[in-house]
């Protein structure tokens, strides 16, 4: 049995069906390559979305480690005996030792910045110096950035008790401080800037 098209083309029953299987199957593989780049898509989608929850996550225990890690926070003391009593939240000494990533919570793989506001706090960490940082965060593919109020504690003069840190702040003082408001505190901020260095 013959058919006959309309440019004279004559075919046979067979080849009229293997060019209905060639035109499914070119609608077929098209289709689903369109399936295949969208749901690509919406990997690549949600793996960034994945990266920016991490950055946040780290950016927000970085900040809050920073305000209340008890090695790095203000530590009141007792007057008469300096006895330990409790470690003051947000009350960050000043010109303290170098901050650690680790006491901070951030992991290797990610890049760090603190800025301090210009407050002259001198937060010395690990995470590079201020130019450097900076020049990383603008490279940065995504960042984070938590922002705290905080007591900046500047202790001066000599220590009262052999082995007094900068960060002990006697009971007396802070009774002082509160009461007439004349201290060697200060209310300050620092904003501190969380990315991942292999995005």
């Amino acid at each position: 049995m013959h058919f006959r098209l309309s440019g004279g083309v004559l075919l046979r029953k067979g080849q009229l069906l293997s060019l209905d299987l060639l035109l499914s199957l070119i609608l077929i593989t098209a289709s689903t390559g369109i399936v295949l780049h969208w749901t690509e898509e919406q990997s690549t989608l949600l793996k960034e979305k994945q990266f920016q929850a991490q950055v946040l996550q780290i950016a927000e225990l970085a900040s809050n480690n920073l305000a209340a890690n008890p090695s790095i926070v203000c530590e009141l003391i007792e007057t008469d005996t300096g006895n330990h009593l409790a470690y003051l939240n947000n009350c960050i000494p000043t010109k303290l030792k170098n901050i650690t990533r680790q006491e901070m919570g951030i992991p290797d793989g990610f890049g760090c910045l603190i800025d301090d506001g210009g407050s002259g706090a001198n937060l010395l960490t690990d995470c590079g110096n201020y130019s450097t940082g900076l020049a990383q965060l603008g490279a940065a593919k995504n960042y984070y950035s938590v922002k705290r109020t905080v007591v900046y504690y500047y202790r001066t003069g000599a220590a009262l008790w052999p082995g007094q840190t900068r960060s002990q702040i006697t009971r007396q003082e802070l009774s002082s401080c509160m009461a007439s408001g004349i201290c060697n505190m200060a209310k300050g901020a620092f904003t501190l800037y969380a990315w991942n260095q292999n995005e």
